[in-house]
């Protein structure tokens, strides 16, 4: 087998020796820039967090619990200055700190669930002050990624609402609130046919006009709704997704000390709801796959790929 990475696949990247290196080489300029994985932050916040893990000398395997306690100080101070530039009615300080756009949060009715799964699924969902049912806007169903929840992607709030698309977020199988089961394939389909249901109840949105977007592991199920739902879409964006190789035997064993700073293939394993790895590698590609099974060869709407294995 031979991936895009080529050699490369044996290799370790740097950021994987200690926290001090994924801070110096992979993350410190995201974060002065406040894009992924730290969206909504601010330099200086997460510096204090970054010196205390540094001094703990934080490094692979990560204990989990430490390190989120590390955060708590710095993410206590930001909300004691939110809540006093609230107060305030300094309205401009306090949504450098809360949602100047706030996202409200709605709970699906999953008609399409089956067995264990939960009969409603909360979203984050806004439109245009100015939808109605007269002039419905066009909307963006944004799937969140395996360490991605709704919470803060909704920072697209502030890109798309102001140019007239509605914004709906939503996570995926095996993550956050998603009710789908995670071993089940074709449990996705039933979360995103109940969610399309869902809009076509609503006089503000227009559910002719709606466009997937989906981030890494959400990027899968972008390709996947392309296929499976083609006549209900306008298009699905795949951003930095898979939909057969990812779950090669083979990747799988040589994905945690690659790109992903953490553990990715026992994350991917969890979330598709296996105990264990090995497991999870024995199934992956027979039962996951798009090409495998056969949705590649069914119809699809607009597709953009981008950085697609």
């Amino acid at each position: 087998m031979s991936y895009y990475i080529g050699s490369k696949i044996k290799e370790k990247a740097p950021h994987h020796e200690s926290f001090k290196d994924l801070w110096e080489t992979k993350w410190k300029k995201p974060c002065s820039m406040s894009v992924y994985p730290f969206m909504f932050g601010k330099v200086e916040d997460f510096e204090p967090v970054v010196s205390k893990l540094i001094e703990m000398d934080m490094h692979e395997p990560y204990d989990w619990d430490e390190y989120a306690r590390a955060f708590f100080p710095s993410a206590a101070a930001v909300v004691v200055k939110a809540q006093e530039a609230e107060s305030s009615g300094d309205r401009k300080q306090a949504s450098d700190f809360l949602a100047d756009i706030p996202m409200q949060e709605v709970q699906i009715p999953h008609p399409h669930a089956v067995y264990d799964e939960a009969k409603t699924f909360p979203v984050y969902v806004q439109v245009p002050a100015a939808a109605s049912k007269e002039s419905p806007a066009p909307c963006i169903i944004i799937f969140t990624g395996l360490d991605g929840y709704r919470t803060e992607l909704a920072l697209w709030r502030n890109i798309f609402i102001p140019r007239g698309c509605g914004l709906i977020i939503v996570e995926i199988p095996g993550t956050g609130d998603s009710p789908a089961l995670k071993q089940d394939p074709k449990s996705p389909d039933r979360q995103w046919s109940s969610l399309l249901d869902w809009t076509e109840t609503q006089a503000s949105i227009d559910h002719n006009k709606l466009v997937v977007w989906g981030f890494s592991t959400g990027g899968y199920y972008s390709i996947r709704v392309a296929h499976t739902h083609a006549d209900r879409l306008k298009g699905a964006v795949s951003l930095g997704g898979g939909c057969h190789h990812m779950f090669d035997p083979e990747w799988l064993g040589e994905v945690d000390h690659l790109e992903y700073p953490f553990d990715l293939a026992g994350a991917l394993a969890y979330k598709f709801g296996y105990p264990d790895l090995e497991s999870f590698k024995k199934d992956a590609r027979a039962k996951f796959s798009l090409l495998e099974n056969g949705i590649l060869d069914m119809p699809c709407t607009r597709l953009l790929l981008v950085n697609v294995s």
